[in-house]
């Protein structure tokens, strides 16, 4: 019932690995795969990132993406409590991205050029490969929620969130929203996906990107063009992605409440009912000492209401992102030992002629969706009754 023991291929005398280490020394790569598979190289976590890594690298450069995709997922259980020691390792993670784009980089040409890539085989085994990991965890127990389950769980959103531009690769999106879809059957994972994406957006330092960027932001109002904090949200395609998208939003709109910026601007409004959500911002942003402000879309407000607009009714997180938007449509301001105001400001939001666009949009896609459940409800309740 132990776990066994595997030879070290460095010292081992037997005539068999002898040979072994041979041809794993001749860059042979069957030898490298069985060398992970069969020896420590494999489980030690010291031997594999000395000897294991550049053996697995080998692979990857042979263009063996699924064996070398079998040996991470014998060799990662070994870090889920070590995942630093392991997110550290700049050759492994290079593995880990050719692994994510092996789909793409074996592609023809024409596939590239005509835009029509094959099926993403490689890349729905690696996000099976986590949600594997992920439910194998919680087995014991028969729940979603295991300590070892959130070793899994960071692990992997460590990797996947280590590299620089993240969510500006198509292979990670797919599969960080593959784990913020599992994110969703256990509160412990959805609050870790939500901080480590709120740790990611903070990195990008957005409530200063005005000071560094004044002169690209200078040239782009003389051209016309809106030039406004770095966003999460923004760059990743909410109707691919949407669990992803979700929990991005979730942490940005956290980051809009801890600097101080929804708060900051609802307090204005309230003091004056003549201002504008513009005028509002401009004095939230010299209230927070932040150079050249914010353009009003980029308030969170603004994007749960374009993401109502995305999600269709069938959907699961479609009430959760309609009570995103109502939140903070329907929040009343309030001030130090004062009682909370007797209204609501949501209305405000939506009276410029861009916003009102906005609104009418929002509230065409409400009425379809009601129309949408409502012949849904209908033809259950004629099947029930038939």
């Amino acid at each position: 019932g132990g776990e066994v023991t595997l030879p070290d291929l460095s010292s081992a005398t037997e005539r068999e690995l002898a040979e072994l280490r041979d041809s794993v020394q001749c860059e042979g790569c069957l030898a490298s795969y069985v060398a992970l598979c069969v020896t420590s190289y494999g489980t030690d976590v010291e031997q594999f990132l000395r000897e294991g890594v550049p053996l697995l690298s080998r692979l990857i450069e042979r263009g063996y993406y699924l064996p070398a995709l079998r040996v991470v997922a014998n060799v990662t259980p070994r870090f889920f409590s070590h995942r630093k020691i392991l997110v550290a390792q700049t050759n492994f993670l290079q593995v880990i991205s050719a692994i994510a784009n092996a789909d793409a980089s074996s592609a023809s040409l024409r596939d590239k050029l005509l835009l029509s890539l094959p099926a993403p085989l490689v890349l729905r085994k690696f996000a099976a490969l986590t949600l594997t990991q992920l439910q194998g965890s919680c087995r014991p127990t028969g729940m979603m929620g295991s300590e070892e389950g959130d070793h899994v769980f960071k692990l992997w959103l460590d990797i996947f969130l280590s590299f620089p531009n993240w969510h500006r690769e198509t292979s990670l999106l797919y599969l960080l929203d593959s784990l913020s879809l599992a994110s969703f059957t256990n509160l412990n994972w959805l609050k870790m996906c939500q901080a480590s994406l709120l740790d990611s957006y903070k990195s990008m330092d957005p409530i200063h990107h005005q000071k560094r960027g004044s002169l690209l932001s200078s040239v782009l109002s003389v051209v016309g063009q809106e030039y406004g904090p770095p966003s999460l949200y923004n760059s990743i395609p909410s109707g691919e992605y949407l669990f992803l998208a979700f929990n991005a939003l979730c942490a940005e709109e956290r980051y809009e409440r801890e600097e101080g910026i929804w708060t900051s601007v609802l307090l204005h409004l309230k003091k004056d009912k003549n201002m504008s959500v513009e005028a509002a911002m401009k004095k939230a942003a010299v209230q927070l000492g932040v150079q050249g402000g914010f353009p009003v879309s980029f308030l969170c407000i603004y994007r749960w209401a374009e993401f109502c607009c995305t999600v269709g009714p069938a959907h699961p997180l479609c009430p959760l992102v309609w009570q995103r938007f109502f939140s903070l449509y329907l929040q009343r301001p309030v001030l130090e030992g004062s009682m909370p105001h007797r209204e609501s400001f949501g209305m405000r939001f939506f009276t410029g002629s861009w916003s009102n666009s906005l609104r009418k949009k929002m509230k065409a896609k409400l009425s379809g969706n009601c129309k949408e459940l409502q012949a849904s409800l209908n033809k259950l309740a004629r099947s029930r009754s038939g």
